[in-house]
């Protein structure tokens, strides 16, 4: 969203929100600037974003006045999160969420990502134990550096080789028997980390954050059908005709749609504010001049 589609949205609040403290003069005077055909309704299916936000506003200042605790509050919350039937809802409608069935679909739909398994471990050394057949000799211990160890059938070491030095070129291969066994001090192990398994791993899909907070404004605690809810707030309808009036006409934005004719006047170009000229949208979502 650009900056001047902020600064209009934020004049929108302003104007949906403050219409009720202007005089009579006032009004008079906006009433003036609307075209012979305006009709607040139509100016509102156009603009479901002006419908939304007062919805917001209106759901904030009610969750202000109810008075819950953080408690209440938070587990009003995770109720609503859970409760995806009504989150699909809010998600799809055109002035609470905004968003399409398709993005919906794509949401939920489970993901597959890939998570570290397993990591193949070097032991930077290994000591062996040679114990000779003679009964008074004394035990002599081997060490092998960067060992690699072969397992039998019982998982039993059945074999080590190696180099005779860290970091030299002399191999060494040792066979594991009766007075050759491993010592019990096995060694300081290095993990590798750029030789590790990936095991792909499915997780449900779920809402992003954004997408979240976004529904969230549309969340009254306390309120158990959120949806049933928001459907009876009444809106105040004149607020958009001000709007209109203050913001959008001068803006250029459409107020109704286009005549069948009029689908082929000059498509909406670069707007200057404040602009005198009127638009109309067509089926397609094409902003059109009227003359």
């Amino acid at each position: 969203m650009n900056k001047m589609n902020r600064f209009l949205i934020a004049f929108a609040v302003a104007s949906l929100v403050g219409c009720s403290s202007m005089d009579v003069d006032e009004d008079e005077a906006i009433a003036e600037n609307f075209p012979e055909d305006f009709s607040a309704a139509e100016y509102m299916e156009l603009h479901p974003q002006l419908v939304s936000l007062q919805i917001q506003d209106y759901v904030k200042n009610y969750n202000a006045s109810v008075g819950l605790s953080k408690e209440q509050i938070s587990a009003d919350s995770a109720a609503f999160a859970s409760d995806t039937s009504v989150l699909h809802k809010i998600f799809v409608n055109p002035i609470y969420g905004g968003y399409s069935e398709e993005l919906w679909d794509d949401v939920w739909s489970p993901i597959t990502r890939d998570s570290i398994g397993s990591c193949k471990t070097q032991m930077r050394y290994l000591y062996l134990n040679l114990d000779s057949l003679a009964a008074d000799s004394t035990k002599s211990v081997v060490k092998v550096f960067s060992p690699v160890i072969t397992y039998g059938a019982d998982s039993a070491i059945v074999s080590v080789k190696g180099l005779a030095t860290e970091g030299g070129k002399d191999s060494v291969n040792y066979t594991i028997t009766e007075t050759l066994k491993v010592a019990a001090k096995k060694g300081e192990a290095v993990t590798d980390t750029l030789s590790c398994d990936t095991i792909p791993v499915k997780e449900d899909g779920t809402l992003s954050n954004s997408e979240y907070k976004h529904m969230a404004l549309f969340n009254a605690y306390g309120v158990k059908d959120d949806l049933s809810w928001l459907k009876k707030i009444t809106l105040d309808t004149l607020s958009f005709s001000y709007h209109f009036s203050l913001v959008g006409k001068g803006n250029g934005w459409a107020y109704r749609k286009c005549k069948d004719e009029e689908s082929s006047n000059p498509i909406q170009g670069t707007v200057t504010y404040p602009t005198e000229t009127l638009y109309c949208v067509d089926d397609l979502d094409i902003v059109h001049e009227i003359k």
